[in-house]
């Protein structure tokens, strides 16, 4: 028997359009019931997050503080991590955010 949420699925993935816009999230969560993020709290929890300083790094870390986790920031560059602080903090005041200046790629560090 076909499985018509795998079958959608696979038409979502093969079309560029629809994965990648809001589109495929949209339709993929109404399929697969996804939970609403929104409602998890992660007050108590501590999140690590490298790369935190831009892109997918820093979008994690906001999300994460506006659910309430404290967070550690792991950046290379001082700077960065405190720009990244104060971003996390201006949608999330009151936030837990620690920031680790260090280099993973640095076996030594």
């Amino acid at each position: 028997m076909v499985d018509l949420r795998r079958l959608a699925d696979e038409v979502i993935e093969a079309s560029v359009v629809l994965s990648f816009t809001d589109l495929g999230p949209m339709i993929r969560s109404s399929l697969f019931d996804w939970e609403d993020l929104d409602r998890l709290d992660l007050t108590g929890r501590v999140v690590a997050i490298t790369g935190a300083s831009s892109g997918l790094g820093l979008a994690a870390a906001t999300r994460l503080a506006k659910m309430g986790a404290g967070l550690r920031l792991l950046v290379r560059d001082e700077g960065k991590a405190a720009r990244a602080r104060e971003s996390v903090l201006q949608v999330a005041p009151g936030a837990e955010v620690a920031t680790y200046t260090l280099d993973l790629s640095d076996l030594a560090a």
